[in-house]
């Protein structure tokens, strides 16, 4: 029997809706957690910067979700909304 190896071509594509959506998850998820952060630190950093920080974790949390191809929960709440 011969294995085949893994390829990234192997792996499914998600739609952009999905990535949208996921997105917004992770988003909403960074936003939370931040403002407890600033609530518990006396709002010392202003929630722009936080909102900023959270846009930008997110998308980086997205992308690194989608280029690694693998199906978690989160795609399966995701593809429920």
């Amino acid at each position: 029997m011969k294995h085949k190896k893994k390829t990234n071509h192997d792996k499914k594509t998600k739609s952009t809706k999905s990535i949208i959506i996921l997105f917004i998850i992770y988003l909403l998820i960074f936003i939370t957690i931040f403002s407890f952060i600033n609530l518990y630190a006396d709002f010392i950093i202003n929630m722009y910067i936080l909102t900023i920080i959270a846009v930008v974790v997110a998308g980086l949390s997205t992308y690194f979700h989608v280029r690694s191809g693998v199906k978690t929960r989160i795609d399966d709440f995701a593809d429920k909304l």
